[in-house]
């Protein structure tokens, strides 16, 4: 994923190791779970207290 914050910063993010870590991060591999992303503060973060 390409991430890009308010001051212009842009980074590439790959979540696959978050994935096959499993546990609360095994829900990021559904896609339609991983499109209820949000944005808190310089985080992004999903339902059920997931936040990168």
């Amino acid at each position: 994923m390409r991430l890009t914050y308010g001051d212009g910063e842009t980074i590439l993010a790959d979540f696959k190791p978050l994935i096959e870590q499993g546990g609360k991060f095994s829900k990021l591999g559904n896609p339609q779970f991983f499109k209820q992303i949000g944005q808190r503060g310089r985080y992004i973060k999903w339902p059920g207290e997931i936040a990168c």
